[in-house]
């Protein structure tokens, strides 16, 4: 979303202030990495579900939460400027 921030100067439409994101590229390294951070991650069509230690799974990552050039045109096509992101972890 950086290239998003830089072709635009000033905000126009809504600013969305409750999204989430998990972006593939960052999915892809904590599958590459899971022992590295301590977790599991099973992938399946649905996206990618992770396990951290001492909590329940996560329900799978996928869809407009990986893929920010979807994001892009729903939030240009919906009248959204900006979105204030967060990862989706606390959301099982």
């Amino acid at each position: 979303m950086s290239q998003r921030s830089t072709e635009t100067t000033t905000v126009g439409g809504a600013i969305d202030i409750h999204a989430h994101i998990a972006p593939l590229s960052f999915l892809q390294e904590v599958k590459r990495s899971a022992r590295s951070f301590g977790v599991e991650v099973d992938e399946s069509a649905d996206g990618y579900a992770i396990t951290f230690p001492g909590i329940s799974r996560l329900r799978p990552a996928g869809g407009g939460l990986t893929d920010t050039q979807d994001r892009v045109r729903w939030m240009d096509s919906n009248g959204i400027g900006f979105q204030y992101l967060a990862d989706w972890r606390l959301c099982p």
